[in-house]
């Protein structure tokens, strides 16, 4: 499989629907208490999280040099929701006006973000002891333990987080996974598989949990007649490292955008 535009742009709109998907779970709660807000500007998304500061959520993807035009109605949004936008660009031809764009809004490149993918070969098989247990919404409190924890966040966030992602682990199309004190989490739509999310606590690290837990997230891949995997990773991480072990490539570098 070859990286061009196509599957460039297949990456893409996959990684943001699973974001959007994400998301909406959350604006579906009584009160929508996390202050979720998707605006949609002729295919660019923009999302915003109120309750949970900080780039990874609070970002604008699917952006194109069609977009410049743009730019103003896009960060007001972000002004109207008290909130600052991230950037995620990927590359594409034509892109200089954008960038420059953005940087006359204040913007500048922060850093990469590394997309990569995997065809799946339908006959994949693990051994019996790299298989990982799938999680329900019955253990939604113990995934936001294993999650704050993973990330070193406060522990007093851990029942936000089960119950952020409580919905989501019953749904079909999202797949929960753990194997002693690691998570990882699969959606799939369509063909598409996306690796969406790890962690591991620190004392489990360095012991191959993160590689069987890939493992178990590309046979369900194959066992769901998906053809493509794709994952995202911090560019030199252990999860890129990890990754390509795996069989994972590099389709593109994504720049980050943030504001000065």
């Amino acid at each position: 499989m070859l990286v061009n535009s196509q599957l460039i742009k297949k990456m893409e709109a996959a990684e943001s629907y699973t974001l959007q998907q994400r998301l909406q779970s959350y604006m579906e709660q009584p009160g929508n208490p996390m202050g979720v807000e998707i605006g949609a500007f002729e295919g660019a998304k923009a999302f915003v999280v109120k309750k949970i500061p900080g780039p990874s959520l609070n970002t604008v993807r699917l952006l194109t040099p069609s977009h410049l035009p743009l730019l103003p109605d896009i960060i007001d949004f972000y002004k109207q929701h008290k909130s600052t936008p991230t950037f995620d660009i990927s590359p594409t031809t034509n892109i200089e006006p954008l960038l420059r764009g953005l940087s006359e809004y204040g913007f500048y490149q922060a850093g990469f973000h590394v997309c990569l993918f995997k065809p799946i070969n339908p006959d994949t098989s693990i051994s019996h002891n790299e298989l990982s247990t799938q999680l329900n919404g019955n253990d939604s409190s113990y995934f936001g333990e294993l999650y704050a924890g993973a990330f070193a966040m406060p522990s007093s966030f851990s029942e936000t987080i089960g119950l952020n992602n409580e919905q989501l682990m019953d749904d079909p199309n999202w797949f929960y996974y753990h194997r002693d004190d690691s998570f990882g989490v699969l959606h799939i739509d369509g063909d598409v598989a996306n690796l969406t999310g790890a962690g591991t606590l620190p004392k489990k690290r360095g012991k191959g949990h993160h590689q069987n837990l890939i493992h178990t997230r590309i046979l369900k891949s194959a066992q769901a007649s998906c053809s493509l995997a794709i994952a995202q990773a911090s560019f030199q991480s252990q999860s890129m490292s990890n990754l390509m072990k795996s069989g994972f490539l590099i389709g593109y570098m994504r720049a980050i955008w943030r504001k000065r």
